[in-house]
């Protein structure tokens, strides 16, 4: 949802940063490494949708 958002510009990159850190905080650490991951592909603009 927060990638959407992102893509569709209703969150700039910063406010989707934010968000992101936020979210690394509260998954486990086993999800969060995947989250993590998932997160770098978004801020590299590897990953679009329609």
């Amino acid at each position: 949802m927060l990638t959407r958002m992102l893509f569709r510009n209703l969150i700039t990159q910063e406010e989707f940063n934010q968000i992101n850190s936020l979210n690394l905080q509260t998954f486990q650490p086993a999800e969060a490494k995947l989250h993590e991951k998932n997160s770098r592909c978004v801020t590299e603009k590897q990953v679009s949708f329609a």
